[in-house]
């Protein structure tokens, strides 16, 4: 009966034993893969990338800015590499002209007061934490809308539009950032007016009418956008044509690209 209770401790005891070493061998190996770089291989070689200059990387690991870099047209064919530390990855692709404020972290901020810039933007997630390469491709995505606003006799019109909302740029994942936006629209040798506007998440949008000193007539912009079905989720942002008519109180909406034309009746 002792001889089996002893057996028995034994057994116990070499479990034990082997059990811990498992466990100190698991925590020491996931602590060694955690301390080694991950290999970051980016492939900018799409068609849409085409037409860009150039881009700005920001890559960040668990929230760190650990990566930033330029990257010309004339490398997009190649492969990019870089080491950088395992974790959450958040790889943020920039390319815009004048009129935005690129911040370290790869969010774009949009002065109040000017319009947005020709902004395309590729964000993407990654965890990383047990990977020894991550490879995606990167295809910059159009994140502005072009609104045209087209006026009845507008070479006659004397008065100026202004487009406010509850935009302001995007963060670093891409995603709308909340804040006061506000631009004029530039009236154009046509007669009609043109403004760039960042991509919405709510119905917020207002257009103004103002004549230098006073608004005289405010258009709640995005609930006629609303009511179109147009989508600002969409990965391309499309472009918008709005019709004012005056005379007979009327605002024609259309999306470029669509065929069918939207008509809703105001109140001067």
């Amino acid at each position: 009966m002792n001889t089996s209770l002893s057996k028995n401790r034994l057994y116990l005891h070499i479990v034990c034993c082997i059990s811990a070493l498992l466990l100190f061998c698991c925590c020491s190996v996931k602590e060694n893969r955690t301390g080694c770089p991950c290999r970051l291989v980016l492939d900018f070689g799409n068609e849409r990338n085409a037409h860009l200059d150039s881009l700005v990387l920001v890559v960040a690991s668990d929230g760190d800015v650990v990566h930033t870099d330029t990257i010309l047209r004339s490398d997009f064919s190649n492969l990019y590499q870089v080491d950088v530390p395992r974790g959450r990855l958040t790889v943020t692709a920039v390319s815009m002209y004048e009129g935005g404020v690129l911040l370290r972290d790869g969010a774009v901020l949009i002065p109040y007061g000017t319009e947005c810039p020709e902004i395309f933007m590729d964000c993407q997630s990654f965890d990383a934490d047990f990977l020894e390469t991550v490879t995606s491709e990167v295809i910059m995505r159009k994140n502005y809308c072009r609104m045209t606003i087209g006026v009845e006799d507008g070479e006659n019109f004397s008065y100026g539009l202004n487009v406010k909302g509850e935009v302001d740029g995007y963060g670093s994942d891409g995603n709308c950032s909340v804040g006061k936006f506000c631009a004029d629209a530039r009236k154009m040798q046509t007669g009609e007016f043109l403004v760039l506007i960042p991509r919405q998440y709510d119905a917020s949008l207002l257009l103004d009418v103002n004549d230098g000193s006073d608004v005289v007539k405010t258009f709640a912009l995005g609930e006629y956008i609303f009511a179109s079905g147009f989508d600002w989720t969409a990965p391309d942002l499309g472009d918008i044509v709005v019709g004012i008519d005056y005379a007979r109180t009327v605002l024609s909406l259309s999306v470029i690209g669509w065929d069918k034309t939207y008509h809703f009746d105001f109140v001067i």
